[in-house]
């Protein structure tokens, strides 16, 4: 190929760096000829781009390459790329051992290991999961949470309710079917996200039960790829101690659980204090990563004092405190118990109750597909008990549970957060005597799942469909569009080229060389073979490929393109 005469102006033929003499810096522009092909192809997207004796695939389908002879390949459809990489595990949405469920009526889930207060977290998981309008999907006991895996879509236009289901028990002893304290950095689920750059190398649920620590343990570990979801041992804080010595004093409410952000949370709301006539009332618990707070006792004592000290509600999901009584300054009185599990006994005068029984709960929903409907989810706490006659303090309420839900797809949901905590008493003819109200759940909402993982690497061959050449060509030169993801790609090393004009029965090894950097990271590498001595034939392929992929070194493929003379 001594001039442009002899290689027919560019038809049928390729330019190489011997043809300089002729015409000048003849191999920079056979490389910005290589990078125009492959910028055409890529920008118009063009499945296989074919001219005289030559073609280009820039990979924007897999059509042009020959899945049945090829190895290990995966086709990225949004990166356009090839690699010799396994897509990882899947995030884990379930094994789908619930089917899928459209409800007819009210589902109550049983609570396993279920004893004084406390159960095992219930686990359920769906295909996809619908509970219609009217419908109810709650628990038949007090317990360590509710669990929903969803593998599709998830419609909520009923209710979800874990209203005072939450669980007496603390997360620091060990507890549960699992007999297992939780985590030191509480209930944590790692997942693929979409720019997370967390590492937790597995789920940490101790705590919840067998089924659910078996469950969680299926989640792939991120490595810098994920999120890090996870719900602190101790929620919102509870109410202070009210003190009042020259009238009424209302009860401090319970602190708030958090609607925002991902590791730490602190979901369940804390319980209220009592309220205080002449006296110092019991304060709020705070909440859990099983339960919301329980509340303090309302309290009474007698004028001018000495003013007695009201009793706390439990720090992890027990009982409300008892309200007290040790005098009167206005006639008769007595007060109301705190909210918990049980309720906190009232004292004093006729009329006075105890607090009622129940704490919020928590909720986790993980679904792969999508989120949709306007139905509620709810974890409320139960109401304070009431102080005697007209003067009497009241007990607080105890806090809300908290819900997270994750998906993969689109939230479109306009769900009612019903996670209120529990008022500290009713209307009372004394404002001032009204216990604290419990602490609101928290509602966490997340939409950055991803259904794939990060690479595992595996070598692969990558063999093309045939091109057919006018007669048996001589020569052949093959042009890889590469990037080294990971790590760095040595030449004829960990990545290699290959030429047949026998519809790959012979190759013949091409030795690559680097031509130049067409992207950040993406390079243009090239080379010539002569293919005379394999068997004639006019059933022209190429061959890829990579070799010693490993977590540090992973290589992608980007394009290739074929000439032959």
């Amino acid at each position: 190929m001594a001039n442009l005469k002899d290689i027919g102006y560019g038809v049928g033929k390729y330019l190489e760096a011997s043809d300089a003499s002729d015409i000048p810096d003849i191999g920079t522009n056979r490389k910005n000829l290589d990078l125009l092909n492959f910028k055409v192809a890529t920008n118009n997207a063009y499945s296989l781009y074919n001219f005289k004796d030559g073609m280009l695939d820039a990979y924007q389908t897999s059509g042009g390459v020959d899945a049945s002879a090829s190895t290990n390949e995966t086709y990225n459809s949004s990166g356009k790329y090839y690699s010799g990489a396994v897509i990882g595990t899947p995030n884990y949405f379930g094994d789908s051992s619930d089917g899928a469920l459209s409800t007819s009526g009210n589902v109550t889930h049983t609570v396993q290991n279920a004893s004084g207060f406390d159960g095992d977290m219930v686990i359920k998981q769906y295909t996809n999961l619908t509970i219609n309008s009217g419908h109810t999907m709650t628990v038949d006991d007090n317990c360590r949470g509710m669990l929903l895996y969803v593998n599709g879509d998830f419609v909520l236009n009923g209710t979800i309710s874990m209203d005072g289901k939450g669980a007496h028990a603390d997360p620091t002893a060990a507890g549960a079917s699992d007999n297992a304290a939780v985590n030191a950095a509480g209930l944590q689920l790692p997942m693929y996200t979409d720019s997370g750059s967390d590492t937790l190398a597995s789920a940490t649920f101790a705590g919840t039960g067998t089924a659910v620590v078996a469950a969680v343990a299926n989640q792939p570990a991120i490595s810098g790829n994920g999120t890090i979801f996870s719900v602190a041992r101790v929620g919102g804080a509870g109410g202070a101690v009210k003190t009042d010595t020259g009238g009424y004093a209302a009860g401090n409410v319970g602190t708030d659980g958090v609607s925002s952000g991902t590791t730490a949370l602190a979901l369940t709301g804390g319980g209220g204090s009592g309220a205080a006539h002449f006296a110092h009332s019991g304060a709020g618990g705070a909440g859990t990563c099983f339960s919301g707070g329980s509340a303090g006792g309302g309290s009474q004592g007698p004028f001018p004092g000495p003013y007695p000290t009201g009793n706390d509600g439990s720090s992890i999901g027990g009982a409300g405190g008892a309200g007290t009584a040790t005098g009167s300054a206005h006639g008769p009185q007595g007060a109301g118990g705190g909210a918990g599990q049980p309720g906190g006994s009232q004292a004093g005068g006729s009329g006075a109750t105890s607090g009622s029984t129940g704490n919020g709960g928590v909720i986790w929903i993980i679904v792969k597909g999508n989120v949709s409907g306007s139905g509620t989810i709810t974890s409320d706490g139960t109401n304070g008990g009431q102080g005697a006659n007209v003067n009497g303090p009241n007990g607080g309420g105890s806090g809300a549970g908290g819900c997270i839900i994750l998906c993969a797809g689109t939230d479109s949901s306009s769900f009612t957060n019903g996670m209120a905590g529990g008022s500290g008493g009713t209307a009372h003819s004394y404002p001032h005597q009204v216990g604290g109200a419990g602490g609101a759940g928290g509602l966490v909402r997340n939409s950055t799942l991803t259904t794939v993982g990060p690479e595992d690497p595996a070598n692969l061959t990558l063999i093309s469909n045939a091109q057919t050449a006018q007669a048996a060509p001589t020569t052949g030169r093959l042009m890889i569009y590469e990037e080294a993801s990971t790590g760095s790609v040595t030449l004829n090393t960990d990545l290699k080229g290959y030429v047949s004009r026998d519809n790959g029965t012979t190759y013949t090894q091409v030795t690559l060389a680097d031509d130049t950097t067409y992207e950040t990271g993406k390079r243009l590498v090239s080379g010539s073979v002569d293919i005379s001595g394999q068997p004639s034939g006019t059933n022209i392929k190429y061959k890829i490929e990579t070799l010693n992929q490993s977590a540090t070194k992973v290589c992608r493929l980007h394009g290739a393109s074929l000439l032959w003379a």
